[in-house]
């Protein structure tokens, strides 16, 4: 998130995800370093706490939607945990538009 305020969101997050045994504090300076961010800033907002509400605001609705973990998708309100497939996607995808359409005939 703070990289994403000096318009570094897709960056920091391509270099977070190849380094993830490596998040200390001073990895992520260093990692805004390389990116070419201005660090003065970007250690203000981590250390600071800037974007602290907004992290626990969504750590809440992801416990409210069961969502413990990355990479979680909805479809039609039912979870998917976990890496999925494309032939996964397009069985439930297919099962949710076999159950609307059920619905819809009984109308």
């Amino acid at each position: 998130m703070c990289a994403d305020r000096q318009g570094h969101f897709w960056d920091m997050h391509d270099r977070l995800f190849a380094n993830q045994a490596a998040l200390t504090p001073s990895d992520l300076l260093k990692y805004a370093t390389e990116l070419g961010l201005d660090e003065a800033a970007f250690q203000r907002c981590t250390v600071g706490h800037e974007t602290a509400e907004t992290v626990a605001r969504d750590r809440l609705a992801a416990a409210d939607l069961n969502i413990a973990g990355t990479p979680a998708f909805l479809v039609n309100g039912r979870l998917i945990a976990g890496a999925a497939t494309l032939a996964q996607f397009n069985q439930i995808v297919d099962a949710e538009l076999l159950i609307t359409a059920r619905g819809n005939a009984s109308r």
